[in-house]
């Protein structure tokens, strides 16, 4: 018997985030990723962003505005740095407005 598709993608991400649990989220395949960026930047800054995507150790950013995307460049190292600690496969934050 095939396994399905959705039951190995929580999976897969899971091991990417080194065993920390995968919530599925609404609209999301990032799942315990997109919690933890959530938490790092607040519920605020949060709102205005989503993770457009994760690969090779870049963590892909779609920020809704210019003036949100200048705040966050100029806290790019401080999230990053923070980032690292709880999800070491990343290592580079790109970010990019809609």
């Amino acid at each position: 018997m095939a396994t399905r598709i959705g039951e190995i993608i929580p999976k897969v991400i899971e091991k990417i985030v080194k065993g920390k649990p995968i919530k599925a989220r609404e609209g999301s395949g990032y799942g315990g990723l997109v919690d933890t960026w959530n938490s790092l930047v607040g519920k605020e800054t949060a709102a205005h962003t989503r993770i457009k995507g994760f690969k090779k150790k870049v963590l892909y950013i779609l920020v809704d505005s210019s003036p949100h995307l200048s705040h966050l460049l100029m806290e790019k190292e401080t999230i990053l740095r923070r980032l690292e600690e709880i999800v070491p496969e990343v290592r580079e934050i790109k970010f990019r407005a809609r």
